[in-house]
């Protein structure tokens, strides 16, 4: 319906704020030691939820490829970094500081594009970046906390985002729907979060 969109970008925010908020109370504790199963978790929870909607016929069912898996595989590494790195981050930084530094990596993927792929950067576009990322500043000013581990897992994680979203553009086929890059990309990241997880005792 006419509203689909607007639910979409509502549900989008909400559950992309109350992740953020979970994984900052759960990586931020001290006595908390299982960040990789929780990652694993939240890739079985990925799984599942699409799995779940395809039984409810809220979107066509997504078939496993092992030709989509193979593509999605180096893609699935930066992936799972890029979730690594940022639950390193939110141990040492405020949420404020974590929210600009995202943005940032904003604005590293429409730099990437540019310079690979000569899109132009309309003045909306920059007037848009700047005001994403100076009103983030803004309104986290009294909150913004910085320590040399969390700037290094930050920029770390800004150069993993951009990485990922440049190898998602150049590796994977542009005629795999998003619902299969999504399902391939959270079972290989499963798959590879479990095994680190096991590799370091957290399944004991």
């Amino acid at each position: 319906g006419d509203f689909e969109p607007a639910v979409a970008c509502v549900s989008y925010a909400l559950c992309s704020i109350t992740l953020s908020l979970f994984n900052k109370l759960v990586f931020s504790g001290t006595s908390f030691n299982f960040p990789i199963s929780v990652l694993a978790f939240q890739s079985l929870c990925a799984v599942v939820f699409l799995k779940g909607a395809a039984v409810l016929k809220m979107h066509e069912p997504v078939p496993f490829s092992t030709d989509v898996l193979r593509s999605m595989a180096p893609v699935t590494v930066l992936f799972s970094l890029m979730l690594w790195t940022s639950g390193k981050a939110l141990r040492f930084v405020s949420m404020p500081t974590f929210t600009v530094f995202k943005n940032l990596a904003v604005v590293g993927t429409t730099a990437w594009e540019f310079f690979r792929f000569g899109n132009k950067v309309s003045y909306g576009v920059l007037a848009s970046l700047s005001l994403m990322v100076s009103g983030s500043v803004i309104a986290g000013y009294g909150d913004l906390t910085f320590s040399r581990e969390g700037v290094l897992w930050m920029l770390v994680n800004v150069v993993t985002t951009v990485a990922y979203v440049a190898a998602l553009k150049e590796l994977v086929p542009h005629d795999i729907s998003s619902g299969a890059k999504t399902l391939h990309n959270n079972l290989l990241s499963l798959i590879l979060f479990s095994v680190v997880a096991a590799a370091g005792g957290e399944l004991e």
